[in-house]
């Protein structure tokens, strides 16, 4: 009887293919299922915040740091109005609270509430809106009066700056380093207020170098008046 002869090169059995094409069918399905799922929740969650808050601003929304979430436009309206009195002006981590009518900035609270009503509404998603967004009031600037106000503020903030010097100090002479002042760039800050988000004024501050910031021609010179035999006469 013969044996029958195994080749060691045929090629392997694909009968198995057809499994593995399931399979990806299967996983193909999962996917698109789940794609439409997440689809459909995310449309029913917008047709219902747009029902809750179909009269009012979205929650998470803000302007001038006043939270405006859940009030009608009118409502809306009335506490930027009332509640927003001081503007921060702010140098870095320094700031300072001064009132928005004495800086000549005027409110205009409707089209503010009509633009925190639009969140979530087409100027954003409503996902967006409830991260929380903080929009800008819609203002209006009397350049005069808030370069009268910024001007008397200056001193408040700046730094003058000090020239090189010379100290005397356990008997010697020494030097005094020189020091950059800050200086407030009032025409600068101006035309910044374009975009008041939090109610905050950003100062524009400039560095101002000082003259002398080379003290070794006072050194010489005092060293020489110093080491000077001093002669006193009486009459």
């Amino acid at each position: 009887m013969q044996q029958a002869r195994i080749n060691p090169t045929a090629p392997p059995s694909t009968q198995r293919k057809p499994q593995r094409r399931s399979g990806l069918w299967l996983l193909l399905a999962v996917l698109v299922g789940g794609a439409s799922l997440l689809m459909f929740a995310c449309i029913a969650v917008t047709l219902g915040v747009a029902v809750i808050y179909s009269q009012g601003v979205l929650p998470g929304v803000s302007a001038a740091g006043i939270d405006l979430g859940s009030l009608s436009q009118v409502e809306a309206a009335a506490a930027i109005q009332s509640e927003w009195r001081m503007v921060n002006l702010r140098d870095g981590e320094r700031f300072w609270n001064l009132e928005r009518a004495a800086l000549g900035i005027e409110v205009d609270a409707a089209a503010t509430a009509e633009r925190a009503y639009q969140q979530g509404r087409g100027e954003s998603s409503i996902f967006e809106a409830f991260g929380g967004i903080e929009i800008a009031p819609v203002v209006s600037v009397d350049r005069e009066m808030l370069t009268a106000a910024l001007r008397a503020f200056a001193n408040r903030v700046e730094s003058q700056p000090v020239d090189a010097g010379v100290t005397f100090a356990n008997g010697q002479i020494q030097p005094t380093p020189p020091q950059n002042g800050r200086l407030l760039d009032v025409e600068a800050t101006v035309n910044s207020v374009t975009d008041l988000t939090a109610g905050t004024i950003n100062l524009v501050m400039v560095a101002v170098s000082p003259q002398i910031t080379d003290s070794s021609a006072m050194i010489a010179a005092a060293s020489a008046l110093v080491g000077s035999p001093l002669t006193i006469r009486i009459h």
